[in-house]
């Protein structure tokens, strides 16, 4: 359960695939992510299992034991773009997926315009896949609304 490491950056243009070659020191198993922003917040992030044994790259279906999913986890109401009314609760709440024990918390956030991130809670997770938030913004505005 390290954290990730950053490899590279790209910057975007007009092509549709862009790749990096990686090659671990030592055999085991990894957890391959690529992020993708906008603006400086994030847009799309792809996680996938690797097992290397030796030199060899193995996909996950080829690999000695089971390896589970990635964790993964969605907002279960909110969806891009969306309106909302001042002093009206916005359900926040998130649903997990995958390997569950590859994280201990999540984080509710919430940016107004160009500032800086704010934490609006820190939920500890007890092996459940479903958590409930709501949040009331706190004038009008335009919001970024982000779980990490």
């Amino acid at each position: 359960n390290e954290p990730y490491v950053l490899r590279k950056t790209s910057d975007i243009t007009s092509e549709n695939i862009y790749w990096y070659n990686w090659f671990p020191d030592q055999a085991g198993t990894y957890k391959l992510k690529a992020e993708g922003s906008k603006s400086g917040v994030g847009v799309a992030n792809v996680i996938t299992n690797a097992v290397v044994n030796g030199n060899k790259y193995l996909r996950p279906s080829q690999a000695p034991s089971p390896i589970p999913d990635p964790f993964s986890m969605t907002f279960t109401s909110l969806s891009p773009g969306g309106n909302y009314e001042v002093d009206n609760m916005i359900d926040m709440s998130v649903e997990l997926s995958g390997d569950l024990s590859d994280a201990d918390e999540i984080q509710y956030l919430t940016r107004k315009d160009d500032r800086e991130w704010d934490v609006q809670k820190i939920q500890s997770l007890t092996g459940s896949s479903a958590y409930e938030y709501s949040w009331i913004p706190p004038e009008s505005g335009t919001y970024v609304l982000r779980i990490t």
